[in-house]
């Protein structure tokens, strides 16, 4: 379970762990907590600010993906892979890079090719986020 809060100016927001993209996770990776707010209508995983892809490391990988932001421009954004603890494990995802705040999307909720399928609960009356995780994947195989 992972758990969060709704802001004065009404924004559902959570902390994660981002940590760098490279494959091999050892003693020296660098390692930030990320507030991001929680877009339902982004249908991506991440989005980071430049200063946090230049925090981690992140390498580029080379792609672009085609956004249309919220006033209807459309804009090409670069592309990262970082790991992430999700459900107290590591997960590689997709991470897009944009001078936005920190945006946590749908596909980091309900992932199909990856398991995931978990139950976002916006509480506006108790002023908290829970996000409500299904086991992952590999535990739930025989």
């Amino acid at each position: 379970m992972t758990s969060g809060w709704i802001t004065d100016d009404r924004q559902p927001q959570i902390d994660l762990v981002l940590i760098d993209g490279n494959d091999i996770i050892d003693g020296n990776d660098i390692q930030r907590t990320v507030t991001f707010l929680v877009d339902t209508g982004y249908d991506g995983h991440l989005v980071i600010p430049p200063n946090t892809v230049r925090d981690l490391a992140l390498t580029p990988t080379g792609e672009t993906h085609d956004v249309t932001v919220a006033g209807g421009e459309r804009q090409d954004w670069p592309t990262y892979r970082a790991n992430v603890y999700w459900n107290d494990r590591l997960r590689d995802v997709e991470v897009l890079e944009s001078d936005t705040p920190p945006l946590l999307g749908m596909a980091m909720l309900d992932d199909p090719s990856a398991g995931y399928a978990d139950r976002l609960t916006i509480d506006a009356a108790d002023r908290n986020v829970l996000i409500e995780h299904n086991p992952p994947p590999s535990l739930t195989e025989d």
